[in-house]
């Protein structure tokens, strides 16, 4: 049996978590209520409950809010513990490999000089500082290490939040600096990795800096080989296997405490081990957004306040207004600055070739330091590698820094206008921002034995859009046994997955059950055998699903789907924007949408339903305009007989397919379709796809 904590140390432990996480979340709130990071006023909740304020002035309410022994120490400690791995799990989530790859030079230019300067400049303070300054270790050149680390790494969570404040983060500046960031925060873990294996062997040998470098390199070639496998399996496993609710936010934690674990195995802080794990995560394109905001949630909710506030307990202001120890914290905050400004601008001017704004606001987004410096400095706290005071002297520039960038990068940003590719970029993704199909990640498609050997031949054309320009893990149910063909096609996409069912209701019971689990979009063919309900395979499927559907109707005379003439049927509606951005976002640069607005015929009489569709279809140019589509529009009154208009268009456009967007609704077991859609199914010699979204 275990030994359990005593009544008065679990009192005391709920008390002081009530209160630091209040008082956190308050003094947060009203940080960014002065458009500041919350991180300043979680900072100062420790610090005005801490021993320089609330315990210097009223020295017997210090129990209530800092712990006051060795065992009360390790309870409160646990929380701070997990604060730090999920801030580094959400870090290494925020690590984009497609924008380092697009601004690798810059970002490589400014992220390594931004590195060596400020570390450089903290090795060199470190040996001068005096030895007051230094922890119980007492060893100098491990003390000028742990600073240079301190003073070369940027927060990426303060800068992310920073430039999303701002309106910056999908700028070309703001994803260069978030690139570089990347690159910084990764060699920054390697080189806190790195000293704090030295501190953990105690000196500083050739032999200790070799098995440290070895210890991190097993970490982590084990992490990019079997660590990438393990999370892969186990996303597909809990995703595709499991049905119980928040199933992966569990697996996230599980494997957050296992990869902590793995990392101080091999010698290195768990802290490393949840970034690293990030990065794996951050690759994986089927785990849902929604749950990484639940994590994220999770994380900025309880443990990341509660992780600042008690970094702000340990920082004694009282001694840092001493003549020496204020004049020893303004050096190493103008080191800092310097350094990181200094490197970050002649990378970007000299390597990078960007502009002088550019360059500089570059530098003061770099600049922005918090959770990562007070991680790095509890490190060293812990380690002895530092003091109490040198701490307090860190934690202080990370705040002063967290103030000071945003107004400093929005005054720079004002001089960094965007060129014409970059406009054009940022009008496509605000247009887009709303859409449901700009958000898909997963998509399950049914394929039935209608039409023996040419279904995914026939609509071929789709799914390797989705996968290629969309990046859609694809989940393919078929219904029987598949063909040769088939079986083929879906070997050669890595984002396929075949499942098969013996019977239509086995189908919609296997579809069903599937599309619970976290997709975005069901495809399906218009043709399935009716089942024992009455209804088709295809009404239950698209009544049943919680996601959008897609049903795909062949084109009449067998050809594949084509999608260099594109037709849009608008009617103003959520549903028909959607099918305007399925189209724009399944076509390549030499196809064409032409939008079709029908109004009925008593609309001419209505000056405002014709103004309401001239406003919707000046939309939609302005959607294809940002997605530097080729389009044409046009507004036409209904014929006599429904769906006689949109007939006609296809026949004197040569339209090759036409996308409809649907709102589901039913009439008994049967979808509701229209006169005018069911003629365009039975009549239309191209292909149909039919786009149902549902209510949110």
């Amino acid at each position: 049996m275990y030994p359990a904590a005593g009544h008065t140390e679990t009192l005391y432990l709920l008390i002081q978590v009530a209160v630091l996480l209040l008082v956190a979340r308050l003094l947060g709130e009203v940080a960014q209520r002065h458009k500041q990071p919350s991180i300043v006023g979680e900072l100062a909740a420790g610090m005005l409950l801490g021993p320089s304020c609330l315990g210097h002035f009223f020295p017997a309410l210090l129990p209530f809010v800092s712990p006051q022994s060795a065992p009360a120490g390790l309870l409160l400690g646990v929380f701070p513990l997990l604060g730090a791995m999920f801030l580094l799990l959400n870090a290494g989530r925020e690590t984009d490999l497609t924008i380092i790859r697009k601004h690798v030079r810059t970002a490589l230019a400014v992220s390594v000089s931004g590195i060596l300067f400020p570390f450089v400049g903290g090795v060199c303070l470190g040996q001068t500082l005096p030895d007051f300054l230094m922890g119980a270790e007492k060893d100098r050149l491990l003390f000028s290490l742990f600073l240079g680390t301190a003073l070369s790494i940027s927060s990426i969570s303060v800068i992310s939040r920073v430039l999303m404040d701002l309106k910056l983060l999908r700028r070309d500046l703001g994803q260069i600096t978030m690139a570089a960031c990347t690159i910084d925060d990764t060699a920054g873990w390697i080189l806190v990795s790195l000293v704090s294996h030295l501190a953990r062997v105690g000196h500083l040998t050739l032999a200790s800096a070799g098995q440290a470098v070895l210890s991190l390199s097993a970490f982590l070639l084990t992490n990019f080989t079997l660590g990438r496998i393990l999370v892969k399996r186990a996303l597909a496993v809990v995703q595709d296997e499991l049905v119980s609710s928040d199933r992966l936010i569990s697996l996230v934690v599980v494997l957050m405490f296992a990869w902590g674990a793995a990392a101080m195995a091999f010698g290195l802080e768990p802290v490393v081990g949840s970034f690293f794990l990030g990065v794996l995560l951050a690759s994986r394109r089927r785990f849902p957004e929604r749950n990484q905001e639940k994590i994220h949630s999770i994380a900025r909710a309880v443990f990341v306040p509660l992780f600042f506030a008690v970094a702000g307990l340990k920082v004694q202001l009282i001694p840092l207004l001493r003549p020496h120890l204020l004049f020893y914290g303004l050096v190493f905050l103008l080191v800092a600055s310097l350094g990181k400004i200094l490197g970050t601008y002649l990378g970007a001017r000299i390597v990078g070739r960007a502009d002088h704004w550019t360059a500089l606001a570059l530098g003061a987004g770099m600049n922005a330091r918090g959770s990562m410096e007070i991680i790095v400095a509890s490190l060293g706290l812990s380690l002895n590698v530092i003091d109490a005071g040198m701490f307090s002297i860190i934690v202080v520039m990370a705040m002063t820094m967290s103030l000071l960038t945003p107004p400093a990068l929005k005054w720079l940003a004002l001089r960094v206008p965007a060129d014409a590719q970059e406009a054009s970029r940022l009008g496509r993704e605000r247009i887009a921002t709303n859409s449901r199909v700009g958000s898909l990640r997963r998509a399950l498609m049914a394929v039935g034995e209608v039409y023996p050997g040419i279904h995914l031949e026939q609509c071929s054309a789709l799914l390797e859009r989705l996968i290629a320009t969309r990046q859609i893990h694809l989940t393919l149910l078929y219904l029987g046994e598949p063909d040769a063909p088939s079986l083929e096609w879906a070997a050669a996409n890595k984002n396929l997955l075949l499942k098969s069912a013996s019977s239509p209701q086995e189908l919609v019971n296997s579809v069903v059950l599937e599309s619970q689990k976290d997709y975005g979009l069901l495809i399906l063919e218009s043709q399935f055998e009716k089942t024992t309900m009455g209804a088709t395979a295809v009404d239950e499927l698209i009544r049943q699903a919680p996601c959008m559907s897609l049903v795909y109707r062949p084109c009449p005379n067998g050809a594949p789907l084509s999608l260099k003439r594109i037709l849009v049927l608008t009617n103003g509606r959520s549903q028909a924007e959607e099918a305007a951005h399925l189209a724009l976002a399944l076509m390549g640069s030499e196809d064409q949408v032409h939008f079709l607005h029908l109004l009925e015929p008593r609309s001419q009489e209505e000056p405002f339903e014709l103004h309401a569709a001239e406003g919707f279809v000046n939309r939609l140019r302005e959607l294809a305009e940002g997605y530097g589509a080729n389009h044409s529009a046009e507004i036409r009154l209904e014929g006599l007989h429904s769906g006689e208009v949109v007939l006609d268009v296809i026949r004197t456009r040569s339209i090759e397919l036409v996308i409809l967007g649907i709102h589901l609704r039913m009439a008994g077991p049967r979808v509701y379709l229209g006169s005018r859609v069911r003629r365009v199914l039975n009549q239309a010699q191209c292909s149909v796809l039919l786009l149902f979204v549902p209510d949110l």
